[in-house]
């Protein structure tokens, strides 16, 4: 695998969009290298847990999926396997954004990952993403529209795992996606 690469991202393989949105299409890349490769044996799919106290819903796993993670500029498209659900309190707790965010922190950086993005997201640039992407991204992603986020990234020698954390005083939603190249299982018959 090429480490100065992000596995599953290239202009080519990024869904078609609005021609005029250079952040929705853009050619430009994220310097993987910039994150150093992680040597921390991971255990199963999706790799992290949310804190003590907290929930997933409508949590859903997709084995192929693109999701686009926006860093510096523009979003980069990873192609793999996909885990994506809302966060609550549980019964009796409290929702705090602050103490996720903590966590799920802590967690990559003992992956050996690292923070890649924090801020608010263009609205204006989200609105011109494929409402099918946006759809099938919303429950993981949605909170881009009106909420911070946190993007995070583990980049090992045969993978990259991808975190994004969003969160308000309500609730958050978070997604992570292992970035892996395509292969057809359907057969010719």
């Amino acid at each position: 695998m090429n480490d100065t690469a992000p596995v599953g991202v290239t202009p080519e393989t990024a869904p078609k969009t609005d021609q005029n949105s250079a952040a929705v299409a853009s050619a430009a890349k994220f310097d993987i290298s910039s994150v150093p490769v992680s040597k921390v044996v991971l255990g199963s799919f999706p790799y992290l847990s949310l804190p003590d106290g907290y929930e997933a819903g409508n949590a859903k796993t997709m084995d192929l999926a693109k999701v686009p993670y926006w860093v510096e500029d523009h979003f980069e498209w990873i192609e793999g396997k996909v885990y994506q659900s809302s966060i609550s309190g549980k019964t009796g707790k409290d929702f705090s954004g602050y103490e996720v965010k903590r966590n799920i922190e802590a967690l990559v950086q003992q992956a050996g990952g690292k923070l890649v993005f924090e801020g608010t997201i263009p609205n204006d640039i989200i609105k011109k993403l494929p409402e099918d992407v946006r759809l099938s991204s919303n429950t993981g992603l949605g909170g881009w529209y009106s909420d911070p986020v946190d993007i995070y990234l583990i980049h090992q020698a045969d993978k990259n795992i991808w975190v994004q954390l969003s969160t308000n005083t309500a609730g958050g939603s978070w997604a992570v996606t292992e970035s892996k190249p395509f292969v057809p299982t359907a057969k010719l018959l």
